[in-house]
């Protein structure tokens, strides 16, 4: 194996370990707001207010994932992707021994220092991405990120399912919530030994100066070749993040479940996502372009959500997924494919940066502008869900046409 080959699968193991961590709280959180047994919360406590914390706990990664994404993603393009990649990864570890303590102590300050500590090592994804197309070259982008994406859905999958298997005492006596943090923490020492030993960096050529200041923070919202996308990417992500954020109170409410088979329910989603763009999703995303794509999964990703709110059993639910699944593989690769199409290879870094602040973003507002909402209404999440991913399709729909009048009107 080259050095390009196995430096290519390790991203694809940080980018593994990456969504394992996001995958990993989401079967835990969801006990720690609403079990009324557990010391985090007072036993009185509203479902509404355990919503709203919830939802803080959710959103505080994101909310730190916002402002690094596009520096982090500005400073790769300028001291090169490897040094940001490593630091993430050890990061990972502390954050998680953070984690662990807040558990012993059932502290919810601790627990948002490792939301923050994490969003972090979150906001390295793009740069993560930003060397797999490195690696890759304009013909094998759209495969590469397809593969990456694959990653990502494999660690998606184990996180929630470790994660409700290692925190089930029914399953081994000395299992407890705490028992995923040490478990992803041991994991994670080993990556950041793999990445310092092996990991080759990725960038070559001129280094970019990165943007400063507030320029640098609020740049995906000004930057003129890709701000009408941006904000169709936005409401797309925050319909389908607002649904899997609150999926567990949903899955609670209606099927009656419990916290491992909640974690079962997210091993599902990202096996069949993993599966589907490994496979299913390479050979069209390399076929046509992001553009079309896009468009289409946009379309038939709200329409999946919303036709998930007439079911009423858990078989059928399951079943239901991987046509909803399908939609992700594709967008995904797609959409940071036609990103990447869209700047200069000096800028690869700081502009998937700005796309994953966008990502961030909606994480970021999804959960705190609706949490409280999820304990009263928990079909809420489908709902919302698909009807933003829709708008965010018409949104695309306009500026793609938008565009296409432009180019006509230069071109006569």
């Amino acid at each position: 194996m080259t050095k390009r080959s196995f430096s290519f699968f390790l991203l694809l193991g940080g980018g593994f370990l990456d969504y394992f961590g996001i995958g990993l709280v989401f079967p835990l959180f969801s006990k720690i707001a609403f079990d009324s047994s557990l010391a985090f919360l007072d036993p009185g406590t509203s479902d509404a207010m355990r919503g709203l914390w919830m939802g803080l706990l959710i959103a505080l990664t994101p909310i730190v994932q916002f402002f690094a994404s596009p520096f982090l993603g500005s400073l790769s393009d300028r001291i090169g992707r490897r040094p940001i990649i490593l630091a993430a990864a050890c990061l990972a570890t502390l954050s998680y021994g953070v984690a662990a303590l807040g558990i012993l102590q059932s502290s919810l300050v601790l627990l948002l220092l490792y939301r923050a500590l994490f969003g972090v090592c979150a906001a390295t994804v793009n740069v993560a991405q930003a060397a797999v197309i490195d690696l890759s070259g304009e013909e094998g982008k759209a495969s590469s990120l397809s593969y990456f994406n694959m990653a990502l859905g494999l660690g998606f999958m184990m996180g929630p399912f470790l994660g409700g298997r290692l925190a089930d005492p029914a399953l081994i006596s000395w299992f407890s919530l705490i028992t995923p943090f040490v478990f992803s923490a041991a994991i994670s020492a080993v990556n950041c030994w793999l990445l310092f030993w092996k990991l080759k960096e990725t960038r070559k050529g001129e280094k970019e100066k990165p943007l400063g200041g507030l320029q640098q923070l609020f740049s995906a919202f000004v930057y003129r070749p890709l701000r009408g996308y941006f904000l169709a990417f936005f409401l797309f992500f925050f319909g389908w993040d607002f649904f899997m954020e609150f999926a567990p109170v949903f899955l609670m409410k209606r099927f009656a479940l419990n916290t491992a088979q909640i974690g079962n329910f997210y091993a599902y989603v990202g096996f069949a996502y993993a599966l589907l763009a490994g496979f299913a999703a390479r050979p069209i995303v390399k076929r046509f372009a992001p553009k079309v794509v896009l468009y289409f999964t946009m379309v038939a990703g709200g329409i999946c959500l919303l036709v998930g709110l007439l079911i009423r059993s858990p078989v059928a639910f399951l079943w239901y997924l991987p046509a909803l699944c399908f939609c992700l593989a594709l967008y995904y690769p797609a959409s940071a494919a036609f990103v990447s199409d869209s700047s200069s290879e000096n800028r690869q870094g700081e502009v998937l940066g700005m796309f994953g602040s966008i990502q961030a973003l909606a994480l970021v507002l999804s959960p705190l502008f609706t949490g409280a909402f999820i304990g009263r209404f928990p079909a809420f999440p489908l709902l919302m869900g698909g009807l933003f991913m829709l708008f965010g399709a018409g949104v695309f729909a306009v500026q793609s046409a938008s565009d296409q009048k432009g180019d006509a009107e230069e071109a006569g």
